[in-house]
């Protein structure tokens, strides 16, 4: 199963799908940026490929 990580590009803070929304994990991502200053990324984790969104093959028809 694939999940998102949001993750502190400085420190060791982090917030998954797993445990969390997609709207609180933004919002937890803001409140670690107003009190440490530090930036996130957010990245793709597991091996499943998304469900939709991606061309099986390129260029599509």
């Amino acid at each position: 199963m694939s999940y998102r990580v949001t993750y502190c590009i400085e420190c060791e803070w982090s917030a998954s799908t797993e445990e969390y929304s997609r709207s609180e994990r933004s919002s937890l991502a803001i409140d670690h940026y107003v009190e440490t200053g530090h930036y996130t990324d957010t990245e793709r984790q597991g091996n499943e490929a998304p469900a939709s969104g991606w061309a099986d093959e390129w260029p599509p028809e």
